[in-house]
């Protein structure tokens, strides 16, 4: 079956797809689905070079709220929760929260991805990803915080798509399918690389 770069895009861009979650999962049988691809499986009991493959995490909930009123809904986008955050309900500070906050002080509008907790799992907190517009606009007070998440252990899904050739070396194309809500960082990379082998193929 035939699956061009926009459709992929499309469909897979808006997805969490942190590594090990339910949308990564949806994004893995998306692609075995439509192209001649063999799946390869890591389970989280090993170690791979150092690093340890995290939980599957989910969003279930999450936002902070003030008297009431929401003042974010870190479901909005999928970097909206700090990826693979830590589970957390209790009222905190200003000052509390905002060491919480990630943003990119280079775009006041922008929301970062904050990944380093996909490679250090063993170490979280919980937090959101902001934009440094609404850190700035943070009144002084107390700010309810609810980040519920489902976790179980990860199972780090690979693909792999082999095409024979006329000679022995081989050459390898790599690129990767997380960064959730990003298509211009891993998945612009899949689309270009599923183009490029139903091409050759």
């Amino acid at each position: 079956m035939s699956l061009t770069m926009e459709e992929l895009l499309r469909e897979l861009t808006p997805l969490n797809r942190v590594i090990c979650s339910s949308d990564y999962d949806y994004t893995i049988e998306y692609l075995k689905e439509r192209l001649p691809v063999r799946e390869l499986a890591y389970t989280a009991a090993d170690e791979y070079n150092g690093w340890v493959i995290p939980p599957k995490w989910d969003v279930v909930e999450s936002k902070i709220l003030k008297d009431g009123r929401l003042v974010y809904d870190g479901t909005w986008h999928p970097m909206a929760t700090m990826a693979l955050s830590a589970p957390f309900r209790g009222r905190v500070t200003r000052d509390e929260l905002r060491k919480h906050l990630h943003y990119d002080h280079r775009y006041p509008g922008a929301v970062p991805f904050h990944f380093r907790q996909l490679f250090r799992s063993w170490k979280r907190d919980w937090g959101f990803c902001v934009p440094r517009t609404l850190y700035d606009a943070l009144e002084d007070g107390y700010y309810d915080v609810v980040i519920e998440t489902r976790e179980e252990p990860g199972t780090l899904r690979m693909l792999e798509w082999e095409l024979p050739g006329a000679v022995e070396d081989a050459i390898v194309f790599g690129t990767n399918l997380d960064h959730p809500g990003v298509a211009n960082d891993g998945l612009s990379g899949v689309a270009v690389g599923v183009a490029l082998f139903q091409e050759l193929a």
